[in-house]
């Protein structure tokens, strides 16, 4: 949908053929959005367009790049789409319909990843260390952060001054999907007496410490176990443990103080700054500013920006329209 006049009609784009034609739908303009994306037949009389059936859901933008994918292979197949080509390609069609409406019908949870791209499991190692201090010694350094003064200054000692328990950051410089990160935090180790355990959020980060772990510490450490939790178990545990706790501060409280909403807008800001020139799966690995060289890829990525627009509007706070707007600008997308 290119332009929407709630209560009398759109303007809509056929996103295969290109064609544009001005619909009056009195109901339907009434919910629209501009972006929105209809499954749909348009019969003209004259002058006057009307929709003859139209799915009752609307696909959101950052589902045209599938149809645009789909078009593209149209166009090799058999040169420009047009409306009598299009019958060609009818269960192609449909097929592509029912992929893009399943998640609507049936949703599910998105797939949450850490900033290395794996997916979140959380994994508790655990091992039998010969003392403190030693696994303290070999390990202390993981902390690029915090260097061994300052990590001891946290640690705690019993009555005899022996080290009985110190917690470590593994910690590396940068981070490859957020640049302007100094550093990133890969998990957490504590050390207690003779007991090490091992904090991470993924698979492959439990494999890497494991071996990191036993590499330093040769014969003085004996690994004893694996626990693992999914994301959506581990949100489940700590929502009834806030509700045994003492209310503290809401999400919509935090984010009405001026210092935090001020502090995420920034994140926000340097993170999108960012993405444009970061490579997008969805793009093929192409970044933004690459893919708005070609046609096909300009309209892809004006898509994924809408469906950027639409979420943030969503968010608590809204995401700053100036954000949106930068990101149009250096792509130049401004007029899409």
């Amino acid at each position: 949908m290119l332009r929407v006049e709630p209560g009398r009609g759109f303007r809509l784009c056929d996103i295969l053929t290109g064609s544009e034609t001005e619909v009056i739908e009195k109901t339907g303009s009434q919910i629209a959005q501009i972006g929105d994306i209809r499954f749909a037949r348009i019969v003209a009389v004259a002058d006057l367009a009307v929709l003859d059936g139209c799915s009752p859901f609307a696909i959101p933008p950052q589902n045209k790049l599938a149809i645009i994918a789909l078009r593209k292979r149209m166009q090799v197949a058999g040169g420009p789409v047009t409306d009598r080509s299009l019958d060609e390609w009818t269960e192609e069609l449909l097929e592509l319909y029912w992929d893009l409406v399943e998640p609507i019908l049936n949703p599910r949870p998105p797939e949450l990843r850490n900033t290395d791209d794996d997916p979140l499991l959380f994994h508790k190692l655990v091992f039998d260390v010969s003392s403190v201090n030693e696994a303290f010694d070999a390990l202390c350094d993981l902390s690029v952060v915090q260097d061994r003064p300052s990590l001891l200054a946290e640690a705690k000692v019993g009555l005899n001054g022996v080290l009985s328990s110190v917690e470590i950051p593994w910690e590396k410089r940068g981070n490859k999907l957020h640049k302007h990160w100094d550093n990133t935090v890969l998990g957490r180790l504590l050390i207690e007496d003779t007991r090490l355990t091992a904090e991470v959020n993924s698979k492959r980060r439990a494999k890497t410490i494991r071996a990191l772990i036993e590499r330093r510490l040769g014969d003085r450490v004996r690994y004893r176990t694996t626990s693992t939790e999914s994301p959506q178990s581990m949100l489940a545990r700590t929502r009834k443990a806030d509700e045994r706790k003492k209310p503290g501060r809401t999400h919509e409280e935090l984010v009405a103080i001026p210092e935090v909403r001020e502090h995420l807008m920034q994140e926000l800001r340097a993170h999108y700054e960012q993405w444009v020139d970061a490579p997008i799966p969805l793009l093929d690995g192409r970044t933004p500013r690459e893919a708005v060289k070609t046609a096909d890829g300009r309209e892809a990525v004006a898509a994924l920006v809408l469906q950027l627009e639409r979420d943030g509007a969503r968010m608590t706070p809204p995401l700053d329209p100036v954000i949106v707007r930068d990101v149009r600008t250096a792509l130049g997308l401004q007029s899409d």
